[in-house]
């Protein structure tokens, strides 16, 4: 339709290993949508760790709408990874 964005789909991006565990753990029991890390763009230093994604994000609809969004990960200081704000930015 005109004036909306066609998605492109992109590869999942390379994650440390510990990284890449974490993501995978916060997310495992989600339940509506699913996300998949493209860039991992930054870092925060707080009680622990904040990890900042965009990811393709597809919602869990009729019909499945896949869109990107930006996802912080938080780290607590014992390693154990939360999922935190979501924003959607398409």
């Amino acid at each position: 339709m005109t004036g909306e964005w066609e998605i492109i789909e992109n590869e999942a991006c390379p994650l440390p290993q510990k990284i890449a565990t974490g993501f995978h753990d916060a997310f495992k029991d989600y339940v509506g949508a699913s996300y998949k890390p493209v860039l991992y763009i930054a870092t925060q230093l707080v009680n622990g760790t904040n990890h900042m994604f965009i990811c393709e994000q597809t919602l869990i609809t009729n019909p499945i709408h896949l869109g990107y969004a930006k996802v912080i990960l938080h780290e607590d200081l014992k390693g154990v990874f939360t999922v935190g704000p979501i924003e959607t930015i398409v």
